[in-house]
């Protein structure tokens, strides 16, 4: 893990790096080389991380445009154990995304009425367009354990340009479209973890950490990534 950590704090494509597990208090900074200051609002720390009771509790990390607008692409990567899972709740686990004003712009979302699989896209600002992908219902999220999950987009306005991980495998099986995308708008919501920005899609989860680069994390580099980082969650 010390040298997981170091390598993050050294690599200027890193835009946050939030080892929740090691961070406490109403306000948290990141351990990346910016120093994102983040509100938390009801989570509770553990030492697996930070506990959401899929309520109101959320932590938010702002609007800054380097980690809540990156128009040419970006990848994210979050540890997350589900304590629920229901038929028709949706829920959040990270966002840029107000499904009110300011707008929308991307989302990892579990959508209620399709078990435990996650989806992850990118949305026009008025929600009319997006792209995104499904993860296959064999790699499909279960109650009390722990997975790594990765989102990549590399900037296209095509479902391709999307990829979703599990534990560094690839497990996005369907499209997730509607409309015609042509890009993300800066639209000032919020980086948000464990909810939408505005209080919406609340996640009944602990997430034990949270990374954004602004760049296409590669497959090598994810499944390196899970090798360093998996002993702390899965044993």
């Amino acid at each position: 893990m010390l040298k997981l950590k170091q390598r993050f704090q050294y690599d200027p494509s890193l835009m946050l790096y939030l080892p929740l597990y090691e961070l406490d208090g109403a306000k948290i900074m990141s351990r990346d080389g910016y120093g994102t200051l983040c509100t938390v609002t009801g989570a509770m720390w553990t030492p697996q991380g930070h506990k959401f009771d899929g309520v109101d509790d959320n932590i938010n990390c702002g609007n800054d445009d380097r980690i809540a607008y990156l128009p040419n692409g970006f990848t994210f990567n979050v540890w997350v154990n589900f304590s629920a899972l229901d038929g028709v709740t949706n829920h959040m686990i990270v966002a840029v995304d107000s499904t009110a004003s300011p707008g929308r712009q991307w989302e990892l979302i579990r959508l209620g009425g399709d078990g435990g699989r996650l989806t992850f896209y990118v949305i026009k600002a008025d929600g009319t367009a997006y792209i995104g992908r499904k993860m296959s219902t064999a790699s499909a999220l279960v109650v009390g354990e722990w997975a790594m999950l990765t989102g990549v987009w590399d900037g296209g306005t095509t479902t391709a340009s999307i990829k979703v991980y599990k534990n560094g495998v690839q497990v996005d099986d369907t499209d997730f479209i509607s409309g015609t995308f042509t890009g993300i708008t800066d639209t000032g919501s919020n980086f948000t973890i464990g909810a939408g920005h505005g209080g919406v899609a609340f996640t009944p989860a602990t997430i034990g950490e949270v990374e954004e680069w602004r760049k296409s994390v590669t497959l090598p580099e994810i499944q390196q990534i899970y090798l360093e980082t998996k002993e702390m969650y899965q044993g």
